[in-house]
């Protein structure tokens, strides 16, 4: 059985199976591709006009093999296994589409519905107050909410001494 290969749109020295293999018309071998540690996503490095471009191959079988439907701009994996580029499991959807079902397989929490608790102490660790939110923890400390956020971050005293934490 043979594999079929097309040639990639925009990277005329490269074709790709309908499974995601990707074929380099330069050595006539396969590329092999790598697992993005933070997002999931398979990615492959295409280079074309001197110029080095990484590609998410999900997105490249897709504008390959499959007719990109109008207002249709995210690729989605239809079993929502990131590991699956075959062109059966993919479809183009709407940026919309892409988070709402995000939301519905439980990939992606609502920001909205969480609460959070952020406790100021002084910088001995005696404790100050609490703050249900930032903007509270920034007014209740007298700095900005993004030199609050900026201290919380770097695990410093805001510039008027106090620490804030998010306890949960």
């Amino acid at each position: 059985m043979t594999e079929t290969f097309r040639q990639i749109p925009g990277f005329p020295a490269y074709a790709i199976s309908p499974t995601g293999r990707i074929l380099s018309y330069y050595t006539g071998k396969i590329r092999k591709p790598y697992k993005n540690k933070p997002d999931g996503y398979w990615r492959i490095t295409l280079y074309q006009d001197g110029k080095c471009n990484t590609v998410e191959i999900h997105k490249l079988v897709a504008i390959t093999w499959l007719e990109k439907p109008e207002g249709n701009v995210e690729v989605s994996h239809k079993d929502n296994n990131k590991d699956n580029n075959c062109v059966d499991n993919l479809e183009w959807v709407s940026h919309a589409e892409n988070i709402q079902w995000d939301y519905d397989s439980n990939n992606r929490k609502r920001r909205d519905n969480k609460k959070h608790l952020y406790e100021i102490t002084t910088p001995e660790g005696a404790f100050v107050d609490y703050a249900k939110t930032q903007e509270e923890a920034a007014k209740k400390v007298g700095v900005s909410k993004t030199r609050m956020w900026y201290a919380m971050g770097m695990g410093k005293p805001t510039s008027s001494g106090f620490v804030v934490k998010r306890v949960y």
